[in-house]
């Protein structure tokens, strides 16, 4: 297996961050998919290796190994603080609500180490309405 290029946190495993995953990990980065339920996590699994699939298939896969030993590059967490543990970045992909970002981002800021940059993949909120007060770096990425 290659070496990783650092560990990726993705917070919330639905579309939007099973396609974070699907980039973070064929650009040669560890992802740690971290959601609230097993059964989205088990679809977030089988979404990526399609989308591993399909990148492969098309010639735009960036890495040299099989899918299966860049599906080894994938790990799921039910816990939050698992994700964050040792992660350089974390992208929340999670639902569109102000009181549920500003939740999982004060979670995320208590858990995750000084260094790492917090991004969100909001698209309708605006990120003062959930990040004010926060330690880490804040960026959105959509």
């Amino acid at each position: 297996m290659t070496e990783s290029k650092g560990k990726v946190a993705i917070i919330g495993s639905g579309l939007i961050g099973s396609c974070w995953a699907t980039l973070f990990v064929n650009a040669g980065y560890s992802v740690c998919l971290y959601d609230i339920s097993a059964e989205q996590l088990d679809v977030a699994v089988r979404t990526i290796t399609r989308n591993l699939e399909k990148l492969e298939n098309e010639g735009l896969s960036r890495r040299t190994e099989t899918n299966e030993q860049v599906m080894a590059h994938i790990t799921t967490t039910l816990r939050l603080e698992d994700a964050l543990h040792g992660a350089i970045y974390a992208q929340e992909s999670t639902s569109e609500s102000v009181e549920f970002k500003r939740k999982i981002f004060s979670e995320m800021d208590e858990f995750a180490s000084e260094e790492v940059i917090l991004a969100s993949s909001t698209s309708t909120i605006p990120a003062s309405n959930f990040t004010e007060g926060l330690k880490h770096r804040y960026v959105a990425f959509y």
